[in-house]
């Protein structure tokens, strides 16, 4: 059999349907299950970002009332330190504004671009605003009480300082009232966003029937771990104070 005849009786075995099949469907296959597996990941990815921004939100909702409840604080505080430099008999108080927090990378956590705004311009560069204005009050309080309590008449310059410390304060009283607005508004929008992630309702009545009882429990276990406690040592401390006249039964029952 020569060269021409074996090449002629391959072919002729040879069945091209069926390779091109095999080849399709073995191409098919690899295809789909890469496609699968893309399909699956992008699942994954958006699954996981759904998890950060349910997250988020939740930790928002901490954050803005911790906000809240500072700014308010502030707010009392500087109304009392203020006060105290208006009256005649000056008042000087020595406790300083707290600074207020910040969370600065929450827009890059959030997925609703309108409400990354807000955080931007109020949240993060609003209040470190009002920080640097803050700090910039107290640095003046400090000035005034060391001049004050260095016994020294009070002069001109002082007086117009006090001056300027209570106008300087009651333009930062408005500006606390201004995010308390602002801060009111971002916790029900953050709410808002938080039950598209999450089903979130607040029951009233569940949550004041969940109060009492758990009140009841703590108000029980108290009562029992006074009851049940019992540290050998404390008797033993005691009675060695007593020896070395450390201990004073009258001051304790006071």
């Amino acid at each position: 059999m020569n060269i021409a005849s074996s090449t002629i009786t391959l072919i002729e075995n040879l069945n091209f349907p069926d390779i091109i099949s095999n080849g399709l469907g073995a191409f098919l296959g690899a295809l789909f299950a890469f496609c699968f597996f893309v399909l699956n990941k992008w699942i994954e990815r958006k699954y996981e970002w759904k998890k950060i921004c349910k997250n988020e939100h939740a930790y928002l909702e901490r954050y803005f009332y911790e906000l809240k409840n500072t700014i308010t604080d502030n707010k009392n505080l500087l109304k009392l330190i203020k006060d105290g430099y208006s009256g005649e008999k000056i008042k000087i108080m020595f406790d300083k504004l707290s600074i207020l927090p910040i969370r600065e990378d929450s827009s890059m956590k959030v997925n609703d671009k309108l409400f990354i705004n807000k955080l931007e311009t109020y949240t993060n560069n609003g209040i470190k605003k009002v920080n640097r204005l803050q700090e910039g009050l107290t640095q003046m309080q400090d000035a005034l009480n060391s001049e004050i309590t260095g016994n020294s008449p009070m002069s001109n310059r002082l007086h117009n300082n006090i001056t300027e410390f209570i106008e300087g304060s009651d333009f930062l009283i408005k500006l606390y009232n201004y995010y308390i607005d602002v801060v009111e508004n971002l916790i029900i929008e953050n709410r808002l966003l938080l039950r598209k992630y999450k089903k979130w309702e607040f029951d009233k009545i569940k949550m004041e029937k969940l109060y009492t009882e758990r009140s009841e429990d703590i108000e029980k276990e108290k009562i029992s771990s006074e009851e049940n406690y019992f540290n050998p040592l404390l008797k033993e401390q005691e009675d060695r104070l007593k020896k070395f006249g450390l201990k004073d039964e009258k001051i304790d029952k006071s």
